[in-house]
């Protein structure tokens, strides 16, 4: 997904209908509260801040399970952001359909699997010169095989940072 919009506090605060010492105090009082700081400017990337500002409104109104006009309103507003980063992202062609991803990762795959048995054949002669060819080319292609699964292990891992909002720079489907 493209990069997250990011916002000044008072930006912030007129988008989220609070006082800008409101901001000021949350990035004080909340270390959970997404913004970054590049020099002595702070700002804050907007889809973060306002998943944030829901959660707290959910959690705040959980008790009466009521939900409020403005709490509504936060979540059409988080909805509406989300299609316009969507959209916008789609004009710049910076989305790639799920079906073009999978293929070149599974072309990656099959050509780092390639590789890596292609690799590991010869050090396992070295290691093994009276094992026969078919058992080397069977270990090779056993090595490659963990190799492969613990990249997508670790892409995985990445993938679900990233949904998550835990990777800088890194959005959902990012």
């Amino acid at each position: 997904m493209a990069a997250t919009e990011h916002l000044s506090r008072d930006d912030l605060a007129s988008r989220l209908d609070v006082e800008s010492r409101t901001i000021t105090n949350w990035v004080k009082q909340h270390p959970d509260f997404p913004s970054r700081v590049s020099g002595r400017a702070r700002d804050f990337p907007w889809l973060r801040c306002l998943k944030w500002y829901l959660a707290r409104e959910i959690k705040k109104s959980a008790p009466e399970m009521v939900i409020t006009e403005a709490l509504a309103r936060a979540r059409k507003l988080a909805a509406e952001a989300e299609i316009a980063e969507l959209n916008l992202a789609e004009r710049r062609g910076a989305l790639v359909p799920m079906e073009v991803h999978e293929s070149r990762s599974e072309q990656l795959a099959s050509r780092l699997f390639a590789a890596l048995t292609g690799q590991t054949v010869p050090l396992l002669r070295a290691e093994f010169p009276d094992l026969p060819a078919i058992d080397l080319e069977r270990r090779a292609e056993h090595i490659a095989d963990g190799l492969i699964a613990a990249c997508r292990a670790n892409a995985d891992e990445i993938d679900e940072a990233a949904d998550a909002g835990e990777l800088e720079g890194a959005d959902a489907s990012g």
